[in-house]
């Protein structure tokens, strides 16, 4: 009997600390400066940077789930499909982070500035100790732009689909 007890404490404890976001497809335009390239999206738990960190836009925990090295279309325009997010460990899916980087580059990852790489997806745990981004190939590290939306600042229009202006 007590084993019975808390094997439903602890799964009550999980689904506390879990939650699924489905993120709505998402068309992005207003990148017609950046034709041809590519973009990748990473749908992250972050906190915008604080004072001197001049240049860096986000300091990323983890990221929680990525699309790879979509083809921005010639008329600056793009479509990310619906993900999933499932949140695990208390800490919440909050931001979109666009990276757009050369079409030729297949992979592009996010540093913070103190040079810590977050957490990427696929991993089980969170990772609470800061993890060096060596052993990555620097051209991952390099790319034309980054910008980030709040979750919060994304809706969906009638027809499902979130518009949104970079």
């Amino acid at each position: 009997m007590k084993s019975l007890i808390a094997l439903f404490s602890m799964l009550l404890s999980l689904s506390v600390f879990a939650g699924v976001n489905q993120v709505p497809s998402i068309e992005l335009s207003g990148l017609e400066k950046y034709r041809d390239q590519n973009i990748s999206v990473f749908y992250v738990s972050g906190r915008p940077a604080g004072f001197g960190t001049f240049g860096h836009i986000l300091h990323t925990h983890k990221i929680w789930a990525k699309v790879s090295s979509k083809k921005i279309n010639g008329d600056g325009t793009i479509s990310i499909p619906s993900v999933k997010v499932v949140n695990t460990h208390g800490v919440a899916f909050n931001y979109l982070v666009f990276v757009i980087h050369d079409a030729d580059q297949k992979n592009a990852r996010l540093m913070n500035t103190d040079s810590t790489c977050p957490a990427q997806p696929g991993e089980n745990a969170f990772a609470s100790e800061k993890e060096y981004c060596m052993g990555f190939s620097t051209d991952e590290f390099q790319y034309k732009i980054q910008k980030y939306k709040s979750v919060r600042s994304i809706k969906a229009g009638s027809d499902g689909i979130a518009r949104i202006k970079l």
